[in-house]
Order: structure tokens, then sequence, then C-alpha cells
């Protein structure tokens, strides 16, 4: 009797970690659909607009990090509960959780439980399986991160630069249109007298507080 509520008691553990591990994947592949269409917008755009997608890039790879980690926690959880129960069989681990299964099969060779125990140390190797390709996943999520935060870096640096420039070739622009002034202001100093030649000293000096405020930008 004690072994019925210790079996339904596995069942049922195991049952409920791949219910959520089935409603991660759901969440997981919502991400990857997401993530496609930032991706293709990405691809398209340019200057600050890239910029922004590439951080909303960022931003949905720690969320998928975060739920990676959930789907690790419930693979451990689930390896816990089958590592329990094939130690009661007289199971062994190596350190990294490898069973050793070959030992424990052939101790049950020709009994009632070799079936059960041949599907569990399956079922154990599957989930030690997904477990190191959700490890391996986390990983290459992070160094993705780290590549965009890099490319982020370089972009904002470049569209800075940009920037800077087009306001130096405007800035230029602006004062050889204030100098090309001030020298037609200067001709017409000789040719003038008057309230008219005050008049064109007064722009003069306009002239030249405008040149002195493009000269500090």
């Amino acid at each position: 009797y004690q072994n019925e509520i210790e079996q339904l008691a596995f069942t049922e553990a195991l049952r409920q970690e791949e219910q959520a591990i089935q409603a991660i994947n759901m969440k997981l592949e919502l991400f990857s659909t997401n993530m496609e269409k930032v991706a293709k917008a990405k691809d398209k755009a340019y200057g600050q607009t890239k910029i922004n997608l590439m951080n909303e890039e960022v931003r949905l790879l720690y969320e998928e990090i975060s739920l990676n980690n959930k789907l690790k926690s419930q693979y451990e959880s689930q390896l816990r509960d089958y590592q329990r129960k094939l130690s009661s069989y007289g199971a062994t681990f190596d350190g990294d959780g490898t069973i050793n299964s070959e030992q424990l099969l052939d101790r049950y060779a020709n009994t009632a439980d070799y079936e059960k125990l041949s599907k569990w140390v399956e079922e154990y190797n599957n989930l030690v399986k997904e477990l190191n390709d959700t490890n391996k996943e986390i990983t290459s999520l992070t160094d993705n991160i780290n590549e965009l935060n890099t490319e982020v870096k370089s972009m904002t640096l470049d569209l800075m630069i940009e920037k800077f420039n087009a306001k130096l070739y405007s800035t230029n622009k602006e004062l050889d249109k204030l100098n090309n002034k001030i020298d037609i202001l200067d001709a017409k100093m000789k040719y003038t007298s008057g309230y008219e030649k005050l008049d064109i000293l007064k722009q003069q000096i306009e002239t030249y507080k405008q040149l002195q405020q493009e000269e500090t930008i």
C-alpha cells in the first residue's frame, strides 16, 4: 500500500512539472515569434530607429533567458524526482548526474520491474539532455545580448559623430554666409555716409554678434 502511495505521488509530481514545462515552452514559442518580427523590422531600419529595435531585442532576450531559467528549474526538479525514485531501486549516479543504468538494468533483468525501470532510465536520460540543451541555450542567449550591446554602443557613437558632423557642416555654412555679409557691408561702408553709413554700421555689429554666436557652438 505504501508503494502505491509513493508511486501516485511520483506520477503526480511528474504530471505537474510536465504541465509547467509545456506552459513555459508555449511562452518561448511566442517570444520566438516576437523576436522574428523585431529582427525583420530592424533589418529595414536605420539610425536611432534601428538602435531602438536592437534595445528591444536585448529586452526580449533577457525575458527569454528568464523563461529558460524557469525551464531549467523544472527539469532539475524532475531529475531529482527521478533520482529519488531510481535510487530506491538501487540506482547510482555520477557527479554530473549521469545514471549508471547498465548496472541497474542488469540487476533487474528478467523481473517484473525491468520494463518500468528501463522506461524511467530512458526518460531520465532525455531530461538530462533537455537540461544540457537549456543550459547551452542560456549561454547562447547571453552571448547574443553581449554582441547586441556592443553593436548598440558602436552604432550610438557613430550616430553621435554623424550628428556632430552635420551640425559642424551647418555651422560652417552659416559662418560662410555671415563672413560674406560682413565683406559686403565693409565694401558698402566705403561709399556711404550719414544715416546710411550708421545703418550699415548697425548691420555690421549685429552680424558680428551672430558670427560670435556661431563660433561658440
